[in-house]
């Protein structure tokens, strides 16, 4: 299983429980400071999980103080 990607299979081919499921949103959502979790849904179903994280860049300046 992908960190930033898992795809649930249909119902009667290595379905997930929804314990399994929550405890993947959990990790989608651990320590992520900025950045988003996308949950993309077919027929009413969790079928992927997407994670990106975004570092935040501060105090950077450029030499008339108007950043990068």
């Amino acid at each position: 299983m992908e960190k930033n990607k898992a795809e649930l299979a249909a119902p009667g081919k290595n379905s997930k429980s929804s314990a399994e499921l929550q405890k993947m949103i959990l990790e989608a959502i651990g320590g992520l400071k900025y950045g988003q979790v996308v949950f993309v849904i077919k027929n009413g179903k969790v079928v992927q999980v997407e994670r990106t994280d975004k570092s935040r860049l501060t105090g950077l300046e450029g030499i008339f103080g108007d950043g990068i």
